[in-house]
């Protein structure tokens, strides 16, 4: 473990240091981190082993997501995005289960081994898009105000809509024949109402706490900031041990807490968006180290086209569809189809799939992983190129 946290240490350290460079080329740090994954772990030089059953990769795995679900639904301040709401409701409430149905119905024409279950977890793993990855055509001037904000908002928070969603396929993929179908609705029910009442009630008494400590001056902006994170990771931890969903208890979390703010306190979120953004990179690593290289033999040419088709038709399709009457122009709504890049989501809820034992959990995330890593390289190659032709 020792040199694991010496390995990780360093190369964060010497990443983060040129990380503003790195932006300008078409090396992104999620390629870069899960080469350097690759590269070192059993599959590579193997000096680092990370057994994809662990627990521990499970658990860190989760953190991240639980943190980055936070963290996106407080910063998306619901009260602000009244002014810009339609593209973002077009593509979170059309695009988004228009998106994980079409990617269902593929999935079950090139995948005749999977149960309907399967081939919708599969659909729902690779259905979110990634706001770090999109953060270079996101932050350009030349993308209008409205485009960037639209991609923004719909990578925050879908995530966080497509989480009770994988919560429920995985327990009817694992309950399903050995347990009536009552006891799996009371479960499930259970999980998001917990998860739902805890990221509540938590956010709520936790906005009043920060405000009350804030005016009092009883407490240093730094401090506030770490505050706010550790309230992530109670949202998580709370849920998961009274038998709700730490996922769904962030996500709700996050967006009231975001919500109640009074006053405008950004700083309040940088801590828990930096403990997000640290965790991320590990997480690519490990995704690098493990996942790619023993779900890679796994991979069929079925796998193949359904990545090629998730990247394009089961994206952008259904974000065309979204956005019909819009006024948007054709290039723009295919810039916004196009830039729905795939990342950490998709991975945790691969490793969710592989810790779990679902059928067919190998033959999933070689798709996922496939996609994923196709995904960084091509988003991260036409960002410059697409983002100069949008403005022409």
């Amino acid at each position: 473990m020792i040199p694991h946290i010496a390995f990780f240490s360093l190369f964060v350290f010497l990443y983060l240091l040129v990380s503003a460079r790195l932006e300008k080329t078409l090396i992104s740090g999620a390629l870069l981190f899960v080469l350097v994954g690759w590269l070192v772990g059993p599959r590579g030089l193997q000096w680092l082993d990370f057994p994809v059953e662990a627990e521990g990769l499970s658990l860190l795995a989760e953190l991240t997501l639980a943190v980055v679900l936070f963290s996106d639904a407080a910063h998306a301040r619901l009260h602000i995005l009244q002014k810009s709401r339609r593209l973002p409701e077009c593509l979170l409430l059309i695009g988004l289960p228009l998106t994980i149905l079409l990617g269902w119905g593929i999935a079950l024409l090139l995948f005749p081994q999977f149960s309907v279950i399967d081939a919708a977890i599969l659909a729902v793993i690779l259905a979110p898009t990634d706001a770090a990855l999109g953060k270079a055509v996101m932050t350009r001037k030349e993308v209008p105000p409205s485009i960037s904000e639209a991609l923004n908002v719909e990578s925050g928070l879908n995530d966080g809509i497509c989480v009770p969603v994988i919560v429920v396929l995985l327990s009817l993929s694992l309950n399903m024949g050995s347990v009536s179908g009552s006891e799996i609705l009371i479960t499930l029910v259970q999980k998001i109402g917990i998860g739902f009442a805890v990221g509540a009630g938590l956010a709520f008494l936790g906005e009043k706490y920060v405000q009350v400590c804030a005016e009092r001056n009883w407490s240093h902006p730094q401090a506030t900031s770490l505050a706010v994170a550790s309230l992530a990771f109670a949202c998580f931890a709370v849920a998961e041990s009274l038998g709700g969903s730490g996922f769904i208890a962030c996500f709700v979390g996050g967006l009231f807490f975001g919500a109640l703010c009074k006053y405008e306190q950004h700083h309040e979120f940088l801590s828990s968006e930096a403990s997000g953004d640290g965790l991320a990179l590990i997480t690519w690593v490990i995704f690098g180290g493990t996942v790619v290289g023993q779900c890679l033999r796994y991979l069929t040419w079925q796998g193949v086209l359904y990545t090629l088709l998730s990247l394009t038709v089961i994206r952008m399709f259904p974000v065309w569809i979204s956005l019909a009457g819009s006024g948007l122009k054709l290039r723009e709504k295919a810039f916004i189809g196009w830039f729905g890049p795939r990342g950490l989501a998709s991975v945790v809820f691969i490793v969710m799939v592989l810790n779990r034992g679902v059928p067919h959990a190998p033959e999933m995330a070689s798709v996922g992983m496939s996609t994923i890593m196709l995904s960084v390289i091509l988003h991260g190659i036409s960002a410059n190129p697409l983002v100069n032709k949008l403005k022409g």
